[in-house]
């Protein structure tokens, strides 16, 4: 039998024990290298846009090999449509929905897309949000405010619904209680003389049909999120009323400790979630109109009365740029260029 030197044996413990603290070593560093961010919304956990956001984290972890995750939740489990601004700021979460027309007086500037008027689908009008967001949005309100945009989704154009009464023109909403979003839209409902009352989207199902409101701005598009089609008998659909902005943010501190490769993946998944899913929404709410028109009437305005609709709404637009340059926003010069955005020039 050979013989094996002391020699050999401390050799052979010294390398044992060098591979095993480079294992553990490497396991430490792989430990440390992996970042988890905390999310949360408002969003019905079984809706398309939850699932959409599932599946951005899972891109997200799956584009970074892992040093990134996401941990999700929907609903209002940790943020609601009230606070998610301030649990963001306060760093209860890293990422949340942060929506412009519930944060009027914060986020002044960042509820355009909601002005009535501007024609557009929903993926026209998120590739022009999107890079408003990104530019000058950022510079005159996000970056003082401590958040970064991430994910923005415009729904295809607001339209006027209701449980009893068709609306054929400016003329047939007045004194009607229409829910709204709050902000903009708040003021387009006035300005067409019916009464807007501040419901969040979850909270509206029960509105209509405890006849607390008369109707809703809504876009077809969310019709089988909100269950709308149990509750709504008629719906226009040439309005025009501005689209929703569904955006995300992240706390601009939590941004900034992390790797630039890691923001670089969150920037570019986060684009192409928002344009896959405004494509989605722009199909869905065309296929709605036919898919429910025995439960919601569709009626496209037409005639003297349309055009005073169109006044009105017009006017919203002059008086929001009128009131926040007052506040000293550059509402007028911003405006401009989400017109220009929008329409491509």
């Amino acid at each position: 039998m050979k013989r094996i030197s002391f020699r050999n044996v401390r050799n052979m413990a010294l390398a044992t024990m060098a591979i095993g603290l480079f294992s553990a070593s490497a396991s430490v560093a792989t430990a440390a290298e992996t970042r988890t961010l905390r999310m949360g919304d408002t969003l019905p956990a079984a809706s398309s846009l939850a699932k959409t956001m599932k599946e951005w984290t899972e891109t997200v972890e799956a584009r970074s090999d892992g040093r990134l995750k996401i941990q999700y939740f929907p609903g209002g489990q940790i943020v609601g449509a009230k606070d998610s601004l301030d649990l963001l700021l306060s760093g209860t979460v890293d990422i949340a929905y942060t929506p412009p027309l519930r944060e009027a007086s914060r986020l002044a500037l960042s509820a355009v897309p909601a002005l009535p008027g501007l024609p557009g689908g929903a993926v026209q009008l998120t590739e022009a949000y999107l890079n408003l967001l990104q530019g000058t949005l950022y510079d005159v309100e996000l970056s003082d405010l401590g958040i970064v945009p991430l994910m923005a989704i415009l729904t295809p154009q607001y339209e006027i619904m209701t449980v009893q009464k068709e609306v054929v023109g400016k003329s047939d909403m007045a004194g009607l209680k229409i829910r709204s979003a709050g902000g903009v839209q708040g003021e387009t409902v006035k300005a067409l003389g019916a009464v807007p009352v501040s419901i969040s989207a979850p909270e509206t199902y029960t509105a209509l049909q405890r006849k607390t409101v008369d109707g809703a701005l809504f876009s077809f598009y969310s019709v089988p999120i909100y269950k709308l089609d149990e509750v709504i008998g008629y719906s226009t659909t040439n309005a025009n009323l501005g689209s929703y902005p569904i955006v995300y943010t992240i706390n601009k501190s939590v941004w900034d400790s992390l790797e630039p490769d890691l923001q670089k993946i969150l920037q570019e998944t986060a684009r192409e979630a928002s344009i896959k899913t405004a494509q989605f929404s722009d199909d869905d709410a065309a296929a709605n109109v036919e898919k429910y028109k025995d439960k919601i009437k569709p009626v496209e305005m037409t005639g003297a009365d349309y055009t005073a609709w169109q006044e009105a709404t017009s006017a919203v637009r002059d008086e929001w740029i009128k009131k926040n340059k007052a506040d000293g926003l550059p509402a007028d010069t911003l405006y401009d260029e989400w017109s220009k955005l929008v329409s491509g020039k």
